[in-house]
């Protein structure tokens, strides 16, 4: 398992600056074995970040609605972008974790009694808060 909680440790570089070489104890598995010990070490000690999936699009809102789904948004962590009133309805451009995507569209027709749609993409990833990320880290059993 990965030092970082588990999760994939992806985009790394690693060089290898000394070695020996000993006829009988250079095997492929020790070299492996050693790799694997010294790049396991060095995440422990270096400082990772933990990394999240973060959404974009767009909310369509009646206006009488806007300020439920602007404050929803908010505690979903979610960033707006931009609003543009058209008439009756205001669209909401937008980004959030998809973490906190799940059950958005049951929860977003509930606030507005079904009357707002969204669509929602994965756009990049994004460093997850300092606070989360050791609390979803102590939740795997790291830290």
């Amino acid at each position: 398992a990965s030092p970082v909680g588990g999760f994939p440790v992806t985009d790394v570089r690693a060089v290898l600056l000394e070695g020996k070489f000993h006829p009988l104890e250079s095997t492929d598995v020790a070299f492996e074995a050693a790799g694997t010990q010294a790049l396991r070490r060095a995440l422990e000690e270096g400082g990772v970040l933990l990394l999240e999936p973060v959404a974009e699009g767009d909310i369509i809102t009646p206006s009488e609605y806007l300020g439920e789904v602007v404050s929803d948004l908010g505690r979903r962590r979610g960033e707006i972008r931009a609003i543009q009133t058209r008439g009756t309805v205001d669209i909401i451009r937008c980004s959030l974790p998809v973490v906190e995507t799940f059950g958005y569209a049951t929860h977003l027709r509930s606030l507005t009694q079904g009357r707002a749609v969204h669509t929602l993409r994965v756009a990049r990833y994004e460093v997850v808060p300092p606070d989360l990320a050791r609390e979803v880290l102590r939740s795997r059993g790291y830290g």
